[in-house]
């Protein structure tokens, strides 16, 4: 094969000291046949050439920047959405991967990654590095270290399907041990008292809106996201057909499980729902703009921890018992459980994916579900 053939020279104008110069670079290939482009730093086209065939004899035409990789410089477009090639890669496979994921995860990266691997070569990081790193996050719980580890493992992994690294250290990092705390859950009785119609001007401030989102969550489980981005097409007497979620990043969005589903509700839920229901069916229910836009999360948070307040579980209490706004998923899928339905049955309303699920359940008749309804009647007797 003669030289020509594995390099090839062109120009281009490069500003140096505020002037612009002629610059020879060089197109050359990888093992897989990628075209990368280097620079000579020559202006003349003969030097150039020198140059390359000294680089082919010595095996150096491409240069080993890898070896001098460092973790920020790897990092630089990772979980910038449209930028960040893993994700990228991700979504032409038609998996899922949020703008709202890619902005929690390139903020995990920025604040605990970066300070610390950041100006590391990226070939240089050990084991022993990354388990350093991991016991100096003194103020993270077990589950946000793991996390953390979890992410890293991810990064290297696709280091090492770019050939920048020949293994990866991260894998051999075993997760911390510890137990994950509870997620805290309510009571019965305490439920009953906190939707009680006696509390609702002093727990929720009157407010019908914020009042029936929170019953919603506790009677169905649903998830914050597919509460707020519930529209009078939705609902029907005795049931809702909830087909997408919301986030203030990425908008609307299917649900989590990619599926629509079929939610049941007592005649008690659905004639708060239809009150609150907009003229256009198309509108939002629980909106501050009329219907164009969903209240946040945030709005619907902090309505309960102001009623939970009211009942005499304030902040300190709420995060002895780990209790949150997730809580009300628990709280529905313990009394469904409790109460004898099926697991798959009380999958397929709370909307968690299964292997055990089967397509005959996503089809199920309105009357199927009325032991679902007996207990959520029963809650507030």
């Amino acid at each position: 094969m003669r030289l020509r053939q594995i390099f090839s020279l062109y120009k281009r104008r490069v500003p140096v000291k505020g002037k612009i110069k002629i610059i020879y670079y060089y197109h050359c290939y990888d093992s897989n046949g990628k075209r990368l482009g280097f620079s000579t730093g020559k202006t003349k086209k003969s030097e150039a050439k020198n140059y390359c065939e000294t680089l082919y004899k010595e095996d150096k035409l491409i240069p080993d920047i890898h070896n001098r990789m460092l973790f920020k410089n790897f990092s630089k477009n990772w979980f910038i959405y449209e930028k960040c090639e893993y994700v990228n890669n991700r979504l032409k496979r038609g998996e899922k991967y949020t703008l709202a994921w890619c902005q929690i995860n390139r903020s995990r990266l920025e604040r605990y990654l970066l300070p610390y691997f950041g100006n590391k070569i990226l070939t240089k990081i050990t084991r022993v590095d990354i388990e350093d790193w991991l016991l100096s996050l003194k103020k993270l719980s077990v589950t946000s270290k793991n996390q953390l580890l979890r992410l890293l493992r991810v990064m290297m992994k696709e280091a090492v399907k770019r050939g920048i690294l020949s293994y990866n250290p991260a894998k051999d990092v075993s997760p911390l041990p510890g137990n994950c705390k509870t997620r805290g859950i309510l009571t019965q009785n305490e439920v009953k008292k906190l939707f009680a119609k006696e509390n609702f001007s002093e727990y929720w401030k009157g407010n019908a809106m914020y009042y029936t989102a929170n019953l919603l969550a506790f009677c169905t489980g649903m998830r914050q996201g597919e509460i707020a981005a519930l529209t009078g097409e939705n609902v029907f007497p005795g049931y809702l057909i909830v087909k997408h979620s919301w986030s203030k990043i990425d908008g609307l969005k299917t649900t989590k499980a990619k599926k629509e589903r079929l939610v049941p509700i007592s005649d008690f839920i659905y004639q708060h729902l239809k009150n609150l229901c907009k003229s256009q069916r198309n509108a939002f229910i629980f909106s501050k703009t009329g219907g164009r836009r969903p209240v946040t999360g945030q709005r619907l948070k902090d309505a309960l921890y102001f009623a939970l307040a009211k009942m005499g579980i304030d902040k300190n209490e709420r995060k002895r018992r780990n209790i949150v706004f997730h809580s009300s998923r628990h709280f529905a899928n313990s009394q469904f459980i409790g109460a004898g339905i099926s697991s798959v049955k009380t999958q397929q309303v709370i909307g968690h994916a299964s292997d055990s699920m089967t397509e005959n359940y996503l089809h199920l008749h309105l009357e199927q579900f009325q032991d679902i309804i007996s207990v959520q009647q029963k809650i507030f007797q």
